[in-house]
């Protein structure tokens, strides 16, 4: 049984959210599974136990693929018993536009008007008939970072500022320095600025292993004595806790 399987959208957020579960539960990757659902897909998975936890990189926030290749699924061999959705907060339309869209992707996909109440940051109980009769999945849409607009890099940011000495100060003044920045080919997009913040502060933090890889530097964060990744993250604790 899939305990959980969580859509996010990039590599980045696949190594963090994979990161924080190791580093806060007894959940372990898996390098090789016997069966692997979408096995052709980006999906790392977890094992605790008979039961598996999946992260799937979707490679943008458009999610509709992936949405429909688990509702064929599902309606074929029940088999999740959670679902989590996870994206940036980058702008308004993670709130209303791509809320609704992930919304109507699974009330057609499962044909279920239980998506009707699928709310922001919350978990739904959602109906649906699969093959062998009556199913049901929990679902979730997460919003990162969870109270104000910006990406899985800001979040990193705002704990990595709890989790180093002197790190909040350096961080404002990349900021700073990112925020006068002008330039006609680089860093023109929102998102990218956001990156820059992270990937500067992180060359200062440790300026002879700048080149390292964003796993090692990840997980090198304590996760599990951070109260703002409890936070973020309480939605996924709640489903391992209680589902």
């Amino acid at each position: 049984m899939i305990k959980l399987l969580i859509l996010c959208e990039g590599n980045t957020d696949q190594i963090l959210i994979g990161s924080y579960i190791e580093n806060t539960t007894n959940w372990k990757y898996v390098s090789a599974m016997k069966s692997k659902p979408f096995e052709e897909k980006d999906i790392n998975w977890y094992q605790k136990g008979s039961d598996f936890l999946g992260i799937w990189e979707c490679g943008g926030y458009l999610f509709k693929q992936q949405i429909e290749l688990i509702c064929k699924r599902e309606r074929l061999e029940h088999e999740i018993q959670n679902l989590l959705i996870i994206t940036d907060h980058d702008d308004s339309k993670a709130e209303s536009e791509r809320f609704e869209e992930v919304k109507n992707d699974l009330m057609c996909g499962l044909e279920s008007d239980d998506l009707g109440e699928l709310a922001i940051n919350k978990w739904t109980i959602v109906h649906y008939d699969s093959a062998f009769g009556k199913a049901f999945c929990n679902v979730g849409y997460l919003l990162v970072p969870l109270d104000k607009q910006g990406a899985l890099e800001t979040f990193m940011l705002d704990a990595l500022s709890q989790n180093r000495e002197g790190a909040l100060d350096t961080i404002k003044q990349v900021e700073k320095f990112i925020q006068n920045y002008k330039s006609e080919i680089y860093l023109q997009k929102r998102r990218d600025r956001i990156k820059a913040k992270l990937g500067i502060s992180l060359s200062v933090f440790n300026p002879d292993k700048c080149f390292r890889i964003m796993k090692e530097i990840i997980d090198s964060v304590e996760w599990g004595k951070l109260d703002l990744s409890d936070s973020q993250f309480k939605m996924i604790k709640d489903c391992l806790d209680k589902y």
